[in-house]
């Protein structure tokens, strides 16, 4: 067999095979051509969103805003209720940062006010208080009532004249004790007004009395500097009048400011195994116990 027979075998079709050949090259024509279209010509039709849709999202982020804003408010009025505000009778010329406080004051505005008066600055009158830059009107007519100053100016003499009448007829300066004291034994000191009186009074009943005058600077109202301006007039020469009996002792039943709930746990564990405590001094050596709390706490426990 020659090669040109075997090259004439291998390219010869039969009709058959050229249509099969032939529907081939048209259907490969065919998909190039749809491609070609799809890729370079063709421009989908835009969408257009579905105004339902976008009526619900609208009205969900709305309410979604509003319960957000709600929470806030909540949160603030809650801020707000969690701030006391407890008005007593005070001298501007005499105010601290936590009278300023308990009075409602922003911080702003007791700064400046502390600033005015260290600075050489002095409330003669009522009035005198709106001179200060942020003092709202509705802030100080709540707080007019309680101002203890003169209403207008004919009343500064009268006012100095009357204070200068108490300073000719100086008495000795009496001196009370801290655990035997009234309220208005307690206001009678200068630098003591209402505020501070109710504020040692009531940390003295929730300590069981007074073991030393130091004790008020743990009052949230005295600090060194008026500390220092009032210890004279002041004394502890009785013994605490409540003290904490170890004798079936609970920790639910028993609230002392020095007394926390870890050292609290810790001696009713104590006293569970060694039910017999025959010395205060086992109870030293508790872990949640250091020489300082100890020399505060142990005037206030009794083994009875």
């Amino acid at each position: 067999m020659s090669l040109r027979s075997v090259w004439k075998d291998y390219f010869t079709f039969n009709r058959k095979e050229r249509n099969g050949a032939f529907l081939l090259l048209l259907i490969c024509c065919l998909l190039i051509g749809w491609l070609t279209y799809f890729r370079f010509f063709y421009q989908p039709e835009k969408l257009k969103p579905d105004q339902k849709f976008l009526e619900e999202a609208a009205a969900f982020e709305a309410k979604l805003k509003a319960m957000t804003a709600a929470s806030v408010n909540q949160d603030n009025r809650k801020a707000k209720r969690e701030v006391a505000i407890e008005l007593f009778y005070f001298n501007p010329n005499e105010i601290n940062d936590s009278m300023a406080k308990s009075l409602g004051m922003p911080e702003y505005l007791s700064s400046r006010i502390i600033n005015y008066v260290n600075k050489g600055g002095k409330f003669h009158m009522k009035k005198d208080l709106l001179k200060i830059y942020g003092m709202d009107s509705a802030l100080y007519f709540r707080l007019e009532p309680y101002l203890t100053l003169p209403d207008s100016a004919p009343e500064i003499k009268k006012y100095a004249s009357e204070h200068a009448a108490e300073k000719k007829s100086i008495k000795p300066l009496e001196v009370y004790d801290l655990n035997t004291c009234t309220y208005g034994q307690l206001t009678d000191i200068s630098g003591i007004g209402d505020w501070r009186a109710n504020k040692i009074l009531n940390y003295r009943n929730r300590l069981g009395g007074f073991t030393s005058t130091e004790q008020l600077l743990e009052t949230g109202a005295i600090d060194s500097a008026v500390f220092k301006q009032i210890k004279n007039q002041l004394k502890v020469s009785t013994p605490v009048f409540r003290k904490i009996s170890l004798k079936n002792f609970q920790c639910r039943t028993v609230y002392h400011p020095y007394l926390k709930r870890e050292l609290c746990r810790e001696i009713e564990k104590k006293l569970f195994l060694s039910p017999h405590l025959k010395n205060l001094e086992e109870l030293r050596s508790l872990p949640s116990m250091n020489d300082s709390l100890w020399q505060k706490l142990s005037p206030y426990l009794s083994i009875n």
